[in-house]
């Protein structure tokens, strides 16, 4: 359910959060997996084995925002380019959507972070 201003609150809460976590990587790896603590993975999970990777499931006509794991370059994208590419999104969205003027879906934006900003497939 989506509840504003909660929700927002919590999507800006979480880009802090990923971003610091991205900060204190102290050099970079050729693969970066970043996932979510409070959700529970019941299998192992080989980051090696793709360049950019997310889950096929709650996306919400965009990309599940739960994990990401791949090579450091999309990685990086995932992880910190959430608030400088957010007004350019926002503009985007105005033109192609005006009924949707100033909206943000979280799955959304991050789909056009990844499909416009790394090589993601």
């Amino acid at each position: 359910n989506y509840e504003f201003p909660a929700t927002v609150d919590n999507i800006i809460k979480q880009w802090h959060s990923i971003e610091r976590v991205w900060k204190m990587m102290p050099k970079p790896y050729d693969q970066i997996g970043l996932f979510r603590s409070d959700v529970i993975y019941m299998n192992a999970i080989d980051i090696q084995d793709s360049d950019a990777v997310v889950p096929n499931w709650a996306h919400h006509s965009g990309i599940n925002d739960r994990m990401f794991y791949g090579a450091y370059n999309n990685a990086r994208v995932w992880a910190i380019s959430r608030f400088s590419l957010l007004e350019k999104y926002i503009e985007r969205q105005t033109k192609e959507h005006p009924r949707r003027k100033g909206t943000l879906v979280s799955e959304a934006y991050l789909k056009y972070i990844l499909k416009d900003h790394s090589d993601f497939p």
